[in-house]
């Protein structure tokens, strides 16, 4: 039989009262579980047992005593298990008290033996005894020097979320920030079922508790959570507490599928410009008619002079621009338009740029060094066939500097940095344009479009360029005269890399809709910036939208 030492008897005599108003107060008592089942559905005859005897009350000891205790360990049938490793722990914090063994070896009747030394502290935890194939078993032990007391916790929470378990641990001593910090608890216990209050016997009197309760989810995870310091514990009373839980943010670390839709008028403005500067100085050159000829011209020069040099006379003589001009205006195709027509579609593509990506968080809303990961850029996210995806010289680079305000449930993103060369986009949009429409490249697409049957024909049916050019030849030149159109442009477009970077900031919602305490979205929500150069400074006025999905 197991006995307290004689100097605890009284003391614990004083406790029992606490332990039978606990028990009285408590809810009925679950039946045992069903051994949990084999693979083929059938009971675990196997499973066995591990008692603390005589029971599992709360033992008190004073500072520095010594406590015995016992555990029997049997098969499911009530035999004893003889020679059997029993593993003995403090949970809990102990501080200074410990264990004469760790292991113990069980006896014929199946009883395995440990000795507690009490410290110099205060101290109120749980040991608890383990074998294999057995529930372990369990007792609270409280040491002190002032007598022993109880307390009560009430536990109330009035949100939303759906908890599945709580419970209440006591921290000795501490604030509540420091208790809510805490990785273990001096003593901790479930709420059974509908309950909303717990009682903790044989607590050391003359000590303080912050008193946390908890509440998680189906996966364990803390959702509520609420804390009340200073709890005094007297001899022979018990104390009570109320906590109240509230709901705790939700964590925002995680992997998200993000996306970045970036506004940027600037860019549609560039290839406007470059454009119309390159179809002036066209104009100025003599415009469409004086673009096909001169390529003849350059062809004949390259193969056969006299043929150029006549050329060259009859197309001032009989006046080859002008008629020409007028049959390019009768067909209504020309390079140049074939070029606005690109220019046109590309423009409107550029009205939305979206850069999409992996993002990760950790707990403070920060990103990984590499920023966003495996990063797409698409334009036209309007159009019916769906975005277009930019081929870029160099993968873009996306910086992501943020972190998470929790209380105002905000993702904060201090630089959100897209590398990207303005003038690289633009000409990435005109040939991703071209291929949507079936063209090799822009320069494929605007000579498909430049009129050049028309230009054939034209040619075929003027004698003194059919004596030097036939229609082959004619249309050649016309498909050269439509890509130079394209090179003008893009050599237009290159210096516009001198923006080079798309850099935005602003604050975005994060969103926990299923009240899991986990954040499932971030966004959508506006962010402002600029497309800047190199040296920082800021260029076109650049927005975006920025939304994050979790995987």
């Amino acid at each position: 039989m197991f006995a307290l030492p004689a100097s605890s008897s009284a003391r614990f005599a004083a406790v029992l009262a606490l332990v039978v108003g606990a028990v009285g107060c408590a809810p009925a008592t679950e039946s045992p579980r069903p051994p949990p089942p084999l693979s083929d559905g059938g009971p675990d005859a196997s499973l066995r047992s591990l008692a603390v005897i005589p029971d599992a009350a709360p033992r008190t000891l004073l500072l520095g005593e010594s406590l015995s205790f016992a555990v029997r360990y049997a098969e499911s049938d009530g035999r004893p298990i003889a020679a059997a490793e029993v593993t003995f722990a403090m949970v809990g914090i102990a501080h200074d008290a410990s264990l004469a063994e760790s292991v113990a070896v069980t006896d014929a009747d199946g009883i395995a033996r440990g000795t507690l030394r009490a410290g110099r502290t205060r101290a109120a935890f749980r040991i608890r005894a383990s074998a294999m194939g057995a529930a372990p078993a369990s007792f609270d032990v409280a040491i002190g020097d002032a007598g022993f007391g109880g307390l009560r916790a009430e536990v109330r929470y009035d949100g939303g979320r759906v908890l599945t378990a709580r419970s209440v641990a006591l921290h000795a001593d501490v604030m509540c920030s420091d208790a809510l910090a805490a990785s273990e608890a001096d003593r901790e216990q479930a709420l059974v079922e509908l309950g909303d209050a717990v009682r903790f016997v044989a607590l050391p009197a003359g000590v303080a508790y912050a008193v946390v309760a908890r509440g998680k989810n189906a996966s364990g995870a803390t959702i509520a959570e609420g804390c009340t310091e200073s709890t005094a514990v007297t001899s022979g009373d018990e104390a009570s507490a109320v906590v109240t839980m509230r709901d705790v943010p939700a964590r925002i670390d995680g992997t998200y599928d993000a996306k970045l839709d970036v506004r940027a008028p600037g860019a549609a403005l560039a290839l406007g410009e470059a454009t119309a500067s390159v179809i002036a100085a066209r104009e100025a050159a003599g415009g469409d008619a004086a673009l096909l000829l001169d390529a003849i011209a350059l062809d004949l020069a390259d193969r056969d002079a006299d043929a150029a040099a006549r050329f060259a006379r009859a197309r001032t003589a009989e006046g080859l621009d002008a008629s020409l001009a007028s049959t390019l205006a009768a067909s209504g195709a020309s390079p140049t338009g074939a070029l606005l027509t690109l220019v046109g579609t590309s423009v409107e593509a550029l009205e939305t740029l979206r850069v999409t990506g992996t993002l990760d968080l950790d707990a403070r809303g920060r990103v990984s060094s590499e920023g966003l990961r495996a990063v797409t850029v698409l334009v036209a996210t309007g159009r019916p066939e769906g975005p277009l995806t930019l081929t870029l010289p160099t993968p873009p680079r996306v910086g992501f500097s943020s972190g998470y305000a929790p209380i105002r449930g905000l993702l904060v993103v201090e630089d959100l940095s897209v590398g990207l060369p303005l003038g690289a986009v633009v000409q990435a949009a005109l040939e991703a344009v071209a291929q949507a429409r079936g063209a090799v490249n822009a320069g494929a697409l605007v000579a498909a479009g430049a009129g050049c049957e028309a230009f054939a024909a034209w040619a075929a049916g003027t004698p003194f360029v059919a004596e030097v050019c036939d229609a082959a030849c004619a249309r050649a030149a016309c498909i050269g005269a439509a890509r130079t159109q394209v090179a003008e442009l893009s050599a237009q477009l290159v210096a516009l890399d001198a923006r080079t970077t798309i850099q935005l900031a602003g604050a975005v919602p994060v969103v926990d809709a299923d009240l899991d305490a986990e954040v499932e979205a971030i966004g959508p929500e506006r962010l402002v910036g600029s497309w800047r150069d190199e040296a920082g400074t800021s260029g076109e006025p650049v927005s975006a939208s920025l939304a994050a999905r979790r995987r």
